[in-house]
């Protein structure tokens, strides 16, 4: 049996900046300090943190959509990965987060737990987008947007 995982994640930038971010292996060695590799190119295989993160781009839409099949190192399988982007009014934009066929133990046979793999995307990739790109996370709580 598998699990699945929604979020979202709003930045005070378009999503233009976020999708290069999350897909130019440059910026992927910046923010994560580690070596990565990352081609923009549907059916290439990426990694990042040391191969510890690793998968293959299904498909990449340019500033609206990534999916991929991603996985930890240490899972017997591959998740679906999917993230949309979206504009936001004030030249900001929201990114849609949906993980499914997550598998519920890892090699281990340890529990692979949800929030933890929600608490690394937002401490490991956002908040590093964040730290060392100059892309300020938006925190509000205040907007009503619930789309999802």
């Amino acid at each position: 049996m598998s699990q699945e995982l929604k979020f979202k994640v709003k930045f005070r930038v378009p999503p233009n900046i976020i999708y290069e971010a999350l897909t130019n292996q440059d910026m992927m060695i910046k923010y994560t300090q580690t070596p990565a590799v990352f081609e923009k190119t549907n059916g290439s295989n990426f990694f990042m943190y040391d191969k510890n993160i690793q998968g293959v781009n299904v498909e990449l839409q340019e500033n609206n959509k990534i999916v991929q099949k991603w996985k930890f190192s240490s899972w017997p399988d591959y998740a679906e990965l999917t993230m949309v982007f979206k504009e936001r009014a004030g030249n900001e934009s929201t990114i849609f987060m949906h993980m499914k066929n997550i598998p519920k133990e890892d090699n281990t046979k340890r529990g692979i737990e949800l929030k933890v793999i929600e608490n690394g995307w937002h401490g490991q990739i956002f908040k590093k987008i964040n730290d060392f790109c100059g892309y300020p996370i938006n925190a509000d709580k205040t907007d009503s947007e619930d789309d999802d």
